[in-house]
């Protein structure tokens, strides 16, 4: 068993908790569903020895949890390449047929579109298996993270793929192992994903009915729009799961840039561009400060971390249970955050 940094808000009075998984992995760690499978397993094994997986625990992962696993049985070549372009080439070759078939049918999409929809069935399947293994070998319920993928849906509790547009989405787990039969599209997709990705609808926005109450997902930028926390309370969510990634590394700490992708919101106060950190405007303007007024009890907000290709991610997980607070550690690592309900 690992011996991971464990931050902790409130105490065990039996009515479940969010446990809110930050990994730290690397390009590598996606070569192998089983790999990526067993990295998660020791962390869940971790919060287990330290009492922390219950009945009524909702674990959550980041975003983008599930979209590296684009590079699933991909080449060496892919796998340490230095850059996401110098990967692209053999990871190609090596699915060339299915490629070029998407690049026909799509030919107005960027390549990444036909590279991702060629892969897409594998990633869905891989992605499913993870998560469903999790859940039932915990007997948890796991929020397991975004992934992108075309058309996505739940067919009779298992992850499905579509003719639609590509989707950063998020699929939640009962103890079971089964899907609930509902997806979590991102609404307020960021530049780097508009044009690639489909931006959902509020309305699409579904509640999970959980046995520590009901269940709410935002991913990433969704938490720092009013109208996606309006729009959960009023279907009767309760509680909050945000997977998130950010980068680079470093970031956090680094003048904040004003919102990325959406319009900002009319509460905001333009004299913090700049002024304030990145991490600061996400304790301000993301889950930490707006659950508590919008009238939920809990909720925690998670960070993927490490290396992906050249892309280092950044973040501090963030839990809250009514106007308290509590930070995952600082340190460049795996990390578990766990808020009692």
């Amino acid at each position: 068993m690992i011996d991971l940094p464990i931050s902790i808000l409130g105490t065990n009075r039996q009515r479940g908790n969010l446990l809110g998984l930050q990994p730290r992995l690397s390009t590598s760690d996606y070569g192998s569903a089983g790999r990526l499978y067993a990295r998660i397993d020791t962390m869940l094994q971790a919060a287990a020895a330290h009492g922390l997986l219950t009945p009524r625990t909702i674990a959550v992962l980041p975003e983008y949890f599930g979209t590296w696993l684009i590079a699933e049985g991909a080449p060496l070549a892919t796998l340490y390449a230095q850059t996401i372009s110098t990967a692209m080439a053999p990871l190609i070759l090596t699915n060339l047929p299915a490629f070029l078939e998407q690049r026909s049918a799509h030919p107005q999409n960027a390549l990444q579109s036909a590279l991702f929809r060629s892969r897409a069935a594998q990633m869905a399947a891989s992605y499913h298996a993870i998560a469903s293994r999790l859940a039932r070998r915990h007997g948890i319920t796991l929020v397991a993270g975004s992934i992108v993928l075309p058309g996505p849906h739940i067919e009779q509790g298992v992850l499905a793929i579509g003719e639609g547009p590509l989707v950063n989405m998020v699929a939640v787990y009962r103890p079971d192992g089964s899907a609930f039969p509902q997806i979590t599209p991102k609404i307020f997709p960021i530049d780097a994903e508009l044009g690639f990705t489909a931006p959902g609808k509020l309305a699409e926005l579904p509640v999970y009915d959980t046995a520590a109450g009901p269940l709410g997902v935002l991913v990433c930028a969704d938490s720092w729009y009013p109208q996606c926390y309006a729009a959960l309370r009023s279907s009767g969510a309760e509680l909050l799961a945000v997977p998130s990634y950010l980068s680079p590394a470093g970031v956090w700490n680094q003048p904040w840039g004003g919102y990325n992708g959406g319009t900002p919101p009319a509460d905001i106060d333009p004299h913090d561009i700049g002024r304030i950190s990145e991490g600061q405007a996400w304790q301000t303007y993301a889950l930490a400060g707006r659950a508590h007024a919008a009238g939920f009890r809990a909720g925690v907000n998670v960070f993927l971390r490490g290396r992906f290709w050249e892309m280092s991610a950044d973040g501090r997980s963030v839990g809250v249970a009514g106007d308290q607070i509590v930070l995952a550690s600082k340190a460049d690592s795996a990390a578990l955050l766990n808020v009692w309900l």
